[in-house]
């Protein structure tokens, strides 16, 4: 019985881990993604402001 609640036990940590990287990889594909957008903007902000101010 002890056995079973330690497989339980340590299943319950490795699905809690997976989950908490899981997030985290989300997240900082999320965090990619809008720092792709910002570096985009950067470039491309010169050209914009030219266009705008023609």
């Amino acid at each position: 019985m002890e056995e079973l609640v330690k497989v339980i036990n340590q299943f319950g940590v490795t699905a809690l881990w997976g989950i908490v990287l899981y997030k985290l990889l989300e997240f900082a594909e999320l965090m990619g993604v809008f720092l792709l957008i910002g570096y985009g903007i950067k470039k491309a902000w010169p050209s914009m402001k030219k266009i705008l101010v023609d």
